[in-house]
């Protein structure tokens, strides 16, 4: 049987992932009025491709393994600190990552991404940390793993961003 803290954490993904379909059903609404109406939207909708969306399914899927991880380390003053860093650090990219695909700029983009990536190194830290202080018994691998993975992702998607933000020299 599911704890209460289960549960609640499985209602609030499915809300969020009602909440991003529901997004994704607007986004298209309002891209096909645009067609129709033949007029320029105001605002920049940016549909997005399949490499954004298993991006952005790896950040959630990252978020809650750290979040389930976060469950297991123990509950003293050091245990609770790291739990406490690492669940604010390793959640905070796939909410930026949305932000960022719906940048206003690209200049706007490049920003978020930053932030993006910013926030996966310092997610490192803290997996680093959990590992040492809160004994090795984590499994925390994999997760370590994918946090560099991501890394390396938003490194590469930054410097092609910013070549791309660059005016042409003439």
């Amino acid at each position: 049987m599911s704890s209460k803290s289960d549960l609640l954490e499985k209602r609030l993904i499915d809300f969020g992932v009602g909440a991003c379909k529901l997004v994704r059903k607007i986004e298209k609404d309002i891209a096909r009025t645009s067609e129709i109406c033949a007029q320029p939207s105001i605002w920049s909708i940016r549909l997005m491709s399949s490499k954004s969306d298993l991006l952005e399914k790896r950040l959630i899927d990252f978020g809650v393994g750290a979040c389930r991880l976060v469950r297991r380390i123990e509950k003293d003053i050091v245990g609770t600190h790291v739990a406490q860093q690492l669940v604010r650090s390793a959640t905070s990219p796939a909410a930026n990552y949305a932000e960022a695909c719906g940048a206003e700029s690209k200049r706007d983009f490049v920003h978020k991404i930053q932030i993006c990536l910013k926030e996966l190194r310092e997610t490192s830290i803290w997996l680093r940390l959990a590992d040492r202080t809160c004994g090795g018994g984590l499994g925390l691998g994999p997760l370590i793993q994918e946090c560099n993975e991501l890394i390396s992702i938003f490194v590469a998607s930054t410097k092609t961003a910013k070549a791309k933000t660059k005016p042409a020299s003439h």
